[in-house]
Order: C-alpha cells, then structure tokens, then sequence
C-alpha cells in the first residue's frame, strides 16, 4: 500500500489587486482544450495542469511536470530496454492538490521530484505577471504541543521570504537572484538563518527552510485533505 505525503498552505496574494486563485486555477485550465497547450516552461521543467475539478468551495486538480529527456529504460524479464513514448510527450509526474476557497487554504501532495507548491504558484504566475501569492505553511496543533514539550536545540530565525524580497532590495541585487535559486533547488517557502545552540557562533548556516506534515492538521474543515 502506497503512502502519500501532503502539505497544508495558507495561499496569501502578494498584492491585493491579483485575482483569487479560484479563479486563476480555472483561467490556467481553460487557456487549452488540450493539455499540451497548457503547458509552461518553470525553471527548466514543462509543467501542465491536467485536469480542475469543482466541488462546492473546494477546487480539485491535478499538476503534472512532463520528463522528456533522461527517460529511464524499462526493466522487464530480459532486462532493461528503452520505453517509447509519442512525438511530443514525455513521462508524467503526477501531483494532486485540492484548495479551498473558503479557507483559502492548499492541501497538496508532495513529492519533490514532481512539483513543489513554489512551482505551483509560479506556473500559475507564468499566464499573468499578477497571478502572484505566497504559501505560509500550516502547523498541526500536535507540532506545536511536540515544540512545547521539548528542549530548543537549534534557533532559526526567517529573514525573509524570497518573494518579498524587493522590500530590502538596495544594492544587492545578485544576493535577491541567489536566495531566490536557493529556494527554488530546496522547493523551500522561505529563508532561514540557523544557529545550533551549542555550536560556535561561527557555524551558523542559511538553509531553505522545508515544512513537511504527514499528517491532517486540525483544520477549520477537514474536507480540505480529501484528496
């Protein structure tokens, strides 16, 4: 029996003027009949989103990155041979997702060799420079009962999530572009600054900060990790 990991989001606009996501899931959906014709180049990756569904107030798809090079062979009783696939196509890496608008709310599936909810967000944001938002993580109450309980081993300080990063811009340009990349590589949400408390105040490290739950936090509604 396969396990499936998900994530909870709160999806926030960067700007008040952008559009719902509702209604930028269905705008991306209707730009093709064909699913190839929804397709977008996001950071060297073919991204398409395959199928939208509505169930009330809660949205249901499917994003899918298409692997065109580098296909792996089949292995079967002879061994490995070479798998076809159709002029134009290519493998796909599935990812489901299912929003809420009432909640503003994301539960997506995560596998990150398929499709990052940062990826999401900026297929979305390749149909329209306004289609711009931000995912905060969801933390389980249990997370926090877990933090409570425990002795802190490490402080970890956000400096600032790579799309707000214009704010602080000055001259440093270059620094913006590199923490942007870092957090694209780790599919992290935000930048932190880590410091181990009993390390030497010289081995502090910047990482991508990466929230993982494997686990139906308690949400305002549950219907939301209906997958």
């Amino acid at each position: 029996m396969a396990t499936v990991t998900v994530r909870f989001f709160k999806i926030e606009k960067v700007h008040h003027s952008a559009p719902d996501l509702e209604v930028v899931l269905q705008n991306a959906h209707a730009s093709g009949e064909k699913a190839s014709e929804r397709e977008k180049d996001i950071f060297g990756h073919t991204l398409r989103l395959e199928r939208l569904t509505q169930d009330n107030t809660f949205y249901d798809g499917e994003i899918v990155r298409k692997q065109t090079g580098d296909i792996p062979p089949e292995a079967n009783d002879v061994g490995l041979q070479r798998l076809s696939v159709s002029a134009g196509g290519g493998i796909g890496h599935c990812i489901a997702f299912r929003y809420s608008s009432a909640l503003k709310s994301l539960a997506i599936q995560f596998d990150n060799r398929a499709v990052s909810v940062n990826r999401l967000l900026a297929y979305l944001r390749a149909f329209d420079p306004t289609y711009d938002y931000r995912a905060e993580a969801i933390v389980g109450k249990d997370a926090w009962a877990k933090y409570n309980r425990g002795l802190p081993t490490k402080l970890t300080l956000t400096i600032a999530q790579p799309q707000n990063l214009e704010a602080v811009e000055g001259n440093v340009g270059s620094v913006i572009d590199s923490t942007r990349t870092l957090s694209e590589i780790y599919d992290g949400p935000g930048l932190c600054c880590t410091k181990r408390v009993r390390d030497s105040c010289r081995e502090s490290s910047v990482v991508a900060g990466r929230h993982e739950q494997t686990h139906t936090p308690n949400l305002q509604d549950q219907e939301l990790a209906g997958l």
